[in-house]
């Protein structure tokens, strides 16, 4: 059989929640994956979780590598995935158990080539967490290539080019148009520059109001709240693929449409 999904999750010292996010994934209604663990050069015993579950479930793969960061790893892992579709799932998040099989059903039925799903988003501060009523699609809803040109701004600030892990992509759009992570970024906006160059090449997408994953911010360790010089570089990286987007798409729409739109909420 054919996979369908390949999972890619870099690990990096995340030994208090990687047994809870792996069980998220492999007790997924729909069985047709494969799980890519790539430990980016962990120091703790992530390794050692990692390769008890590849003994435990041949849809597991474990794989070691040399520290780079969230990118490396995420793009280490694209050149050994053989699914259909790739998606990601950091290594402390968690998937509803119908995030796959959802997601299937939508790609079956709907014929698209990439599906994104809204989100329960916690932020935790100080060991207290709060749940943000954000990134929360208002209905299920089919987004053309002419609704981007048309809606850019208020589909921008819904999150539909923020985040890649609540994300399923086609994996020949991936392949032939060499996309990557791009490694220079250290400080956020990664995810927005690889949504940009792939969805260049997307013909459709589907969002799905119904929340199946639940990503947690763990703001006492997130790499985006380090302060470093090379963050101007990373800032320039990120706004010159966003130009590139816009006029690759020749959107016309001007910011100021957005005013009339809560945030939070897609309306097309």
């Amino acid at each position: 059989m054919n996979i369908q999904f390949s999972i890619i999750m870099p690990v990096y010292n995340g030994e208090d929640y990687l047994c809870a996010s792996i069980n998220s994934v492999i007790h997924q209604k729909y069985e047709n994956f494969e799980l890519i663990l790539v430990d980016d050069g962990s120091k703790d015993n992530s390794s050692v979780i990692c390769k008890k579950f590849e003994l435990e479930d041949n849809r597991v793969r474990y794989y070691y590598k040399e520290n780079s960061g969230i990118s490396g790893a995420r793009n280490y892992g694209m050149n050994l995935a053989r699914g259909k579709y790739i998606t990601f799932i950091d290594q402390d998040d968690l998937w509803d158990s119908e995030f796959l099989s959802v997601s299937q059903n939508i790609i079956t039925n709907k014929m698209v080539d990439t599906v994104k799903v809204s989100i329960n988003y916690y932020v935790h501060k100080q060991n207290k967490e709060k749940k943000i009523s954000r990134f929360i699609y208002s209905s299920d809803c089919l987004i053309t290539r002419q609704d981007i040109r048309s809606k850019y701004y208020i589909l921008k600030n819904n999150g539909l080019f923020t985040f890649v892990w609540n994300t399923i992509f086609l994996r020949d759009i991936i392949v032939n148009n060499n996309i990557k992570f791009c490694e220079d970024l250290k400080f956020g906006g990664e995810d927005n520059v690889f949504n940009y160059s792939y969805l260049k090449h997307s013909q459709s997408i589907y969002t799905l109001k119904k929340p199946l994953y639940s990503h947690y911010r763990r703001i006492n360790i997130s790499q985006s709240t380090k302060i470093s010089k090379n963050k101007i570089k990373s800032n320039e990286i990120f706004y010159t693929s966003e130009t590139s987007f816009i006029d690759f798409m020749k959107i016309k729409e001007t910011p100021s449409r957005i005013s009339d739109y809560l945030l939070g909420h897609v309306h097309i």
